[in-house]
């Protein structure tokens, strides 16, 4: 073999390495964008991005807002033009009926008592939202909720700081599992694909790279909605036969 044929089988070689190169690191790219709305340009609309990540366990379908807040309400919110995605958010208590856990709306106290089974908080501000264990909670942080009109609920605390948090209330019962995640610079709902024990949730909600999660309620409270790109009402959830009595709602609504 002559060396001009060696130097273009090296050639050959090297552009076919550099395309494989190119090719791998598109397919990368793509497979991050297909699931971070944060990546995705030229999109000004406000919506609820659908995708689907699959954990250990079983399919996480993530409802990821776009251009949309936050908020917590106790009044049951209606489907309008300003609303595109509403769960139960915190647990509510059979007898007397009322959201079980502190509940503050906007700086206004709606309960007032602090439950210690439910280890987990969420706090809502204007422009954050934070996930932290309910042993953190004290006065200075109540008081500033309530002065500068933030919001906060409690509920089970199912992943912290990436590690999964013991959650024995459920037992080995199956069912529709729903959590407000945190990853790394975003924050969204998600919901197993199907039936399963919390534990099969935590480990897919830490698989799929959960840094945080907190519970939502579901069950017969599970029922929840989004606005789809028609504009449509889409309802989430199973059973549903409790609707009548949820008590408040995690609520994604347009940037006004």
């Amino acid at each position: 073999m002559t060396i001009k044929m060696k130097l273009k089988i090296i050639i050959s070689v090297c552009f076919a390495a550099l395309i494989f190169f190119n090719n791998s690191i598109n397919q990368k790219l793509l497979a991050k964008t297909s699931f971070d709305s944060n990546m995705v340009s030229g999109n000004d609309n406000p919506e609820v991005l659908l995708h689907n990540r699959n954990g250990t366990k079983c399919q996480i379908i993530l409802y990821d807002p776009h251009k949309l807040t936050v908020a917590i309400k106790s009044q049951r919110p209606t489907f309008n033009n300003n609303c595109f995605f509403c769960v139960p958010a915190a647990f509510t208590s059979k007898t007397p009926k009322q959201i079980a856990g502190i509940f503050i709306e906007r700086g206004n106290i709606i309960n007032s008592l602090t439950d210690k089974e439910f280890n987990g908080t969420c706090i809502i501000s204007q422009d954050s939202i934070k996930i932290m264990p309910s042993s953190f909670l004290n006065k200075n942080i109540l008081d500033n909720a309530i002065k500068y009109k933030n919001s906060l609920f409690q509920q089970f605390l199912l992943i912290n700081h990436s590690e999964i948090v013991p959650c024995l209330i459920f037992q080995e019962r199956v069912n529709l599992r729903r959590a407000l995640i945190q990853f790394d610079n975003y924050f969204c709902v998600g919901e197993s694909n199907k039936p399963v024990t919390i534990l099969d949730f935590q480990e897919s909600l830490k698989s799929i790279g959960a840094i945080n999660a907190l519970y939502l309620d579901m069950g017969t409270y599970s029922e929840g909605w989004y606005k789809n790109h028609a504009g449509e009402k889409v309802k989430i959830g199973e059973e549903m036969i409790n609707t009548d009595k949820q008590s408040n709602w995690l609520v994604y609504e347009k940037i006004k």
